[in-house]
């Protein structure tokens, strides 16, 4: 039930291609883009996954040197004005403003 095969029965193309091939989204020209599964070659020895045996580092422990003392830095006394100053204020004796008992009828019986 198609009418295809007769001519201009159909609505016209609104861009006519120009039969060239597309080679925008192509990646032939780049080296090695393209995938080289073949070409795939190691240097791994097959082991047995069931006994596998592994050639691991090994670590010879080397005792570091214990620096030398030369001071301590957090002494900064001989720096003056670096030691903490007894205010004077410290020495005044201040008012205890909960004491309530120069108050008249506040005493307790």
């Amino acid at each position: 039930m198609s009418n295809f095969d007769i001519d201009r029965s159909a609505p016209r193309a609104l861009h006519i291609g120009l039969d060239k091939p597309e080679n925008y989204l192509k990646t032939n020209d780049i080296k090695w883009a393209q995938p080289q599964c073949v070409k795939f070659t190691t240097t791994r020895i097959g082991t047995n996954p069931l006994n596998p045996s592994y050639n691991l580092q090994s670590v010879s422990y080397l005792e570091p040197e214990k620096p030398k003392f030369i001071r301590d830095q957090m002494m900064i006394d001989d720096i003056p004005g670096t030691k903490p100053v007894k205010k004077k204020q410290l020495d005044f004796e201040t008012r205890n403003i909960l004491n309530i008992e120069d108050i008249e009828g506040t005493k307790a019986r």
